[in-house]
């Protein structure tokens, strides 16, 4: 598609100079891009955010030894275990085979297959455009923006990271299908979305759509339609195990899952408005990615628009990551537009109107300003990219959270029922979610999990009116009990502030603690500086 590689080498830039630059540029994103989503784990003992959940799958695969069990022993919830399973197969295989603590490997793996990711992009960009610098220059973006790297680094992250990467490679190879025929595509295709079914839920349904664009777009359709179905079958095969597993024992689970995906028609608005980057500076890459998507569109390569558009339509909750893709592929010709208008607006020549195709015209033996223009991109990405990771870097377990977890599990009998109030917001809870791996007792308001369970929705809410009672006495917790047929033998209260995602900070509060001291029916059996256990007295 973009073809401005013979004025270049006839008018300025050698071809090796070019892969010179190409491969600098493609090194510095996948080596700042490591050091940007690896930050946090180099400064915490625990994995980011979440993870707990998959900890204790892992652990029951272990336990069975790699026989895949019908239900998981999270919070003892006899939660269906529908969930594609290769990322928790290969944690229990490296920490059987190699000795590792599983928990150490999800903190790593996530951020090392994130990283790979990078690589799949420039070949994806690569694929598409025809070129190595241009692909270089999309795979900068990747690295470094918001959506591409928050969720994939947390310990929850290593299906997520699993799946976005099977998800780029099954694009790439699922496109050399459809443009180029030829039985290793449909080989590779099969391989890559196979391992992709295997990986994450969301991220087969992002995928299965940009295939369908490739397939409407490229290629001989009577050709493609042979091609795919046999693509499809291989699929089908390689993955029967597993989904037939699903099938026979928890039917109903997948569909469940797939309702949580928050659809409603403000999460559409998302894309015109252009939040969907979060970059905490100036949003330099979703600038030079739409200014690339409105270039391909304006010469009639509409697809680029529907690419970029479907994630929001079909699975809004994960749409800012898979539309990071399609954003950072256009980014790297929104960047010489940038590019372009600045050696127009700085050179001693009157300005001419572009009156050619942007590739076509574009002068890569730079200006200085040029020069100074990429160097800018990629020093000012990378202070954004590190930036982010620095807001989301404190959503992790405290020492002192982890401390009062040993207690617990060192000195409460096992499998005992607590109800863990902590304030802590959606999807960024790492007291509720790591409690139950950590101390070996049930949490009986974690809603992590359940949303393979038709209640789940019911459960988010009723948990988060809980939380609330943490600014409130224990006339709102006895409230919250009335209404909810739950028995429990301890609460465990953390009363410090909560970090949200660079977002906001949720106040400290004394107030629950504090009455739940004063009630008969509470005995205070630990206590630190942010951190209170009670066990509820039974009548003798």
């Amino acid at each position: 598609m973009i073809n401005y590689i013979q004025p270049l080498k006839r008018r300025t830039l050698s071809l090796v100079t070019k892969k010179q630059l190409s491969f600098f540029i493609i090194t510095w994103a996948i080596s700042f891009g490591f050091f940007v989503r690896a930050y946090p784990a180099f400064t915490n003992p625990m994995p980011l955010n979440d993870g707990g959940l998959f900890l204790s799958i892992v652990e029951d695969i272990m336990a069975k030894n790699f026989t895949l069990p019908q239900t998981i022993s999270y919070n003892n919830g006899n939660i269906p275990l529908s969930y594609p399973p290769l990322a928790f197969y290969v944690i229990a295989f490296f920490s059987k085979y190699f000795l590792i603590e599983p928990i150490l490997i999800l903190k790593w793996m996530p951020i090392i297959i994130s990283t790979v990711s990078i690589g799949a992009i420039y070949l994806l960009a690569k694929e598409i455009h025809k070129d190595e610098l241009i692909a270089s220059l999309s795979s900068i973006s990747f690295a470094m923006f918001p959506p591409s790297i928050s969720w994939f680094i947390m310990g929850g992250g290593v299906t997520r990271s699993f799946g976005i990467l099977f998800s780029i490679l099954t694009m790439l190879f699922a496109y050399r299908l459809f443009t180029k025929g030829k039985w290793i595509n449909c080989l590779l295709t099969s391989i890559f979305g196979s391992l992709l079914l295997l990986s994450h839920p969301q991220w087969i349904l992002q995928t299965v759509g940009v295939i369908i664009i490739f397939f409407l777009k490229f290629g001989n359709k009577d050709k493609n339609i042979k091609l795919s179905f046999i693509t499809a079958i291989i699929i089908i095969i390689i993955t029967m195990p597993w989904w037939l597993a699903v099938i026979q024992t928890n039917s109903t689970t997948m569909a469940n899952a797939i309702k949580t995906g928050f659809h409603n028609f403000a999460n559409f608005l998302i894309p015109f408005l252009l939040t969907f980057g979060k970059e905490p500076f100036f949003p330099i890459i979703t600038l030079t990615g739409v200014l690339g998507l409105i270039y391909f569109i304006q010469k009639g390569s509409y697809w680029y628009g529907v690419w970029f558009l479907y994630p929001f339509f079909i699975d809004p909750r994960s749409a800012f990551s898979a539309a990071s893709i399609p954003i950072s592929i256009t980014s790297g010709i929104g960047l010489l537009i940038l590019l372009q208008t600045i050696n127009m607006f700085s050179s001693s020549k009157p300005a001419e109107p572009c009156t050619k195709d942007l590739e076509s015209d574009y002068n890569l033996n730079m200006s200085r300003s040029s020069k100074l223009g990429i160097g800018f991109f990629l020093i000012y990405t990378l202070a954004g990219g590190f930036a982010n990771t620095l807001q989301i870097s404190d959503v992790v377990l405290k020492t002192e959270v982890i401390n009062s977890f040993s207690w617990i599990k060192q000195n409460i009998p096992p499998n005992s029922n607590f109800l863990v109030i902590s304030a802590e917001p959606l999807f960024a809870n790492p007291i509720q979610e790591w409690f139950y791996p950590l101390t070996k007792s049930n949490s009986l308001n974690t809603y992590q999990g359940r949303e393979w369970l038709p209640d789940f929705d019911h459960f988010v809410s009723n948990n988060a009116t809980l939380q609330d009672c943490k600014y409130k006495t224990i006339s709102c917790l006895n409230e919250w009990l009335a209404s909810n047929n739950i028995g429990y033998e301890y609460i465990y209260l953390y009363e410090g502030k909560v970090p949200t995602l660079g977002i906001e900070e949720i106040q400290a509060s004394l107030s629950l603690g504090e009455s739940l001291k004063a009630d008969n029916h509470h005995l205070l059996v630990y206590q630190s500086q942010n951190i209170k256990i009670f066990r509820l007295k039974y009548d003798e």
